[in-house]
This record gives structure tokens, C-alpha cells and sequence, in this order.
């Protein structure tokens, strides 16, 4: 007989690639390295390194607008200051913690003619300054650049 009356309810995160909200991000030097985590019944280890903090990254939007949730390279992830405070306020559980993030640029791949064309032709980035872009996403629904959290990528 199971402890659990009922199955907990989970769901795959499907990110927005592609879409309105698509936004990536690319860590900029220094980036500290840590050990990977290891198996605790064989040494071995289970992943890859952990990325250690000062955490400084380069965001680049290829939507209209600034993402909750931001791609990285491997296992990482951003999240916005506005996911952090929901997580936080309905007591959820499952991440270990949020630590503030450096955006040092931003870059903007995404042009008012790409809002009628469902598909996104390569093309030459725009780039601006990390406190130009601040100013911009300001007034974005979703949140500001500058306030995004890194996340351990445990969950």
C-alpha cells in the first residue's frame, strides 16, 4: 500500500523558444567553476560542474519581450525576479535558493517585422548596455533583466 492517498501532480516545463518571451543568456567572464556533484554511493561524479559565483551574464531577447524563464548553457537557468517573488509567496518547494545575477549586456535580436512572420530569419543582433536595457525592460510585463535570480539547477 502506498504512503501516498493520491499521485503528486507534476508537469515538463516547455520553455518559449522561438516565441514572444524568448530569451537565452551566456555566462561572461570570469565564470567560477566548482566540483561536480558526485554519486553518494559510488564517488562518481553525476553531472556537470557547478557554476560558482560572481554570476555574470549576457542576456540576448529574441522575442518582444524579457522572458520569466531564461535558457543557459547545460543545466542553467535564470529566472525572473517576478517568478522568484511568486515561488517564494505560495510557499513553494524544490529550489534551494535564488542568487542575484550581473547582467553586463544585453542583445536584441527581435524587430517589430518579426511580430507578423512565424519564423525568425537569422539575422544581425542589436546590442545595448546593461543599464540602457534595464530602462527598457522596466516596463516590460514580464521582468527586468537586471533583476533576474540564477538557480541552482536542482528542482
Amino acid at each position: 500500500m502506498s504512503i501516498l492517498r493520491t499521485a503528486p501532480r507534476f508537469f515538463v516545463l516547455e520553455d518559449d523558444m522561438h516565441g514572444s518571451y524568448d530569451t537565452q543568456f551566456s555566462k561572461q567572464d570570469p565564470v567560477g567553476r566548482g566540483d561536480a556533484p558526485l554519486c553518494p554511493q559510488c564517488g562518481e561524479p553525476i553531472g556537470m560542474l557547478t557554476w560558482l559565483p560572481p554570476y555574470r551574464v549576457e542576456l540576448e531577447l529574441h522575442g518582444k519581450d524579457f522572458g520569466n524563464f531564461v535558457r543557459g548553457s547545460g543545466y542553467d537557468f535564470l529566472i525572473s525576479a517576478r517568478f522568484a517573488e511568486a515561488f517564494r509567496a505560495e510557499g513553494l518547494a524544490g529550489l534551494l535558493d535564488f542568487h542575484p545575477v550581473e547582467v553586463t549586456r544585453v542583445r536584441t535580436a527581435w524587430t517589430p517585422s518579426m511580430a507578423s512572420s512565424s519564423s525568425r530569419a537569422p539575422g544581425r543582433a542589436k546590442t545595448s548596455s546593461a543599464p540602457e536595457a534595464s530602462r527598457a525592460a522596466s516596463s516590460s510585463p514580464s521582468a527586468s533583466p537586471t533583476s533576474s535570480t540564477a538557480t541552482d539547477s536542482q528542482a
